[in-house]
């Protein structure tokens, strides 16, 4: 009897052992999982953190303009990128009332470091340091010539008088005469027929 009460006894014991064992494998396990959520948080956050510092360091998609000429408030801008030249205005502040308008391309999207003129629609007289200048030997200053100037030149008519325009409010004066074959539309044929008439 004392045998098998102490058999009994045994067996009870090794079975409350190795559900106390479980248990505490359990919550081993239970903690392992924690610690490990817990640094996949933190990591996640400083990975947030690092990507939001550099968004604001490096300011992605804005550009900047020079909007001069006939607007309320010449200077430089910064636009979001994929702006336009209307915008890029109303930025200045508006076209001023004497401003031509039809010789840009208000829907033409601006470039980082461009420089936007908008010209005057008032007419020039000679002499006048943005009208038609003619020198005593009558060539034309085609950074200062308007439309109606440029249309006395062989070979340029209303739209190669327009292109050339264009051409100067969006990339500035002329270095040389030779420079107006960058002009789309003039090649080395209509240079010549020009060149002794043309100045800059």
């Amino acid at each position: 009897m004392r045998t098998a009460a102490a058999a009994a006894f045994l067996c009870l014991s090794g079975l409350f052992y190795t559900a106390a064992c479980a248990g505490c494998a359990g919550s081993a396990g239970s903690g392992d999982v924690i610690i490990r959520q817990s640094e996949e948080m933190q990591s996640g956050e400083a990975y947030d953190n690092a990507a939001e510092e550099r968004s604001e360091t490096e300011a992605p998609g804005t550009v900047f303009v020079y909007v001069c000429g006939e607007v309320s408030e010449e200077g430089v801008y910064t636009l979001p990128a994929g702006s336009r030249v209307a915008d890029a205005i109303n930025a200045a502040g508006g076209a001023k009332e004497e401003a031509d308008l039809r010789q840009l391309n208000l829907a033409e999207t601006v470039q980082d470091a461009q420089k936007i003129l908008v010209p005057s629609a008032a007419p020039q007289s000679a002499g006048d340091d943005t009208g038609t200048v003619l020198e005593t030997d009558g060539r034309i200053d085609i950074n200062r010539a308007d439309a109606a100037a440029l249309m006395t030149l062989p070979g340029i008519g209303e739209a190669k008088a327009a292109a050339i325009i264009a051409y100067r409010n969006e990339h500035g004066p002329f270095a040389a005469a030779e420079d107006i074959m960058n002009v789309p539309g003039i090649k080395q044929s209509a240079f010549e027929k020009i060149r002794d008439r043309i100045r800059v």
